[in-house]
């Protein structure tokens, strides 16, 4: 049993591997696949909420965290045009900037929003 369990995951880091590649049925599919699940879902599902309210301990705490190592700001603009210079502010100045526009969550009230946000 052991073996087929070891093989079985050889195969699907294969499979993976060879499906997430750049091109039209890889990177290029997945993305179409995940924004159109995304389009299609419903904005609020009632089953959904319990496992919302189930995060926030967590996201308290990681944001605990997160706000040791670098200087937490949240602010009312989109501070930031890319990734890379989110990434550049953090590892050069220890600041990481949170934006408090768009807050609003069907579950999360603002401020759990913003610190899942961090």
């Amino acid at each position: 049993m052991k073996e087929i369990l070891t093989e079985w995951r050889k195969f699907v880091a294969l499979n993976e591997a060879l499906v997430l590649k750049p091109g039209p049925n890889g990177w290029d599919k997945y993305c179409q696949l995940v924004a159109e699940a995304y389009a299609a879902a419903p904005e609020y599902e009632d089953t959904a909420v319990a496992s919302f309210e189930a995060m926030i301990p967590f996201v308290n705490n990681m944001f605990d965290k997160i706000s040791k190592r670098v200087d937490v700001q949240f602010v009312d603009e989109h501070p930031y045009e890319t990734a890379d210079e989110l990434r550049q502010d953090v590892n050069q100045n220890k600041v990481l900037k949170i934006s408090t526009l768009d807050s609003d969550h069907m579950v999360f009230d603002p401020e759990t929003n913003q610190k899942f946000r961090a």
